[in-house]
């Protein structure tokens, strides 16, 4: 058993496939899928102390990276034909597209989420604080 909710990538045909394998190392999809995973796993660690690291293990092997990069895959699949795939790719391989793709890019995207995340802890703060004030 795969995991309930999986989609099958088996059936895609392989050229499509590839083109979406292509297509994910241009736009810098594959570096972003792994951060991201790898930020949720660690947040379930946080959340759910008491299990074992073993069953993260295991978790990430069946629910990690790989599964969770094979169902954006098929949703790839379904949404584009080839040809569309094709001009997806034509755009992340020109100049604007491997611009928007840059760890520049990249790393002033994450300066703003983190810009965010600090605006919003901050308002958190100054909430508790008004609380505690008023108690």
């Amino acid at each position: 058993h795969k995991g309930s909710g999986s989609l099958a990538v088996s059936s895609m045909d392989k050229q499509k496939e590839y083109l979406i394998d292509t297509l994910f190392k241009l736009n810098a999809f594959d570096s972003e899928c792994e951060a991201m995973v790898n930020h949720t796993f660690s947040l379930l660690s946080m959340s759910f102390k008491t299990l074992p690291r073993e069953f993260f293990v295991s978790l990430y092997e069946k629910y990690g990276l790989i599964y969770f990069r094979q169902q954006i895959k098929v949703i790839y699949g379904d949404l584009f034909s080839e040809e569309e795939i094709r001009q997806i790719i034509a755009f992340w391989a020109s100049p604007t597209g491997r611009k928007l793709a840059s760890k520049s890019m990249t790393d002033k995207q994450k300066q703003a989420g983190t810009q965010w995340g600090s605006i919003l802890q901050q308002t958190c703060l100054s909430q508790l604080e008004e609380a505690e004030k008023k108690s």
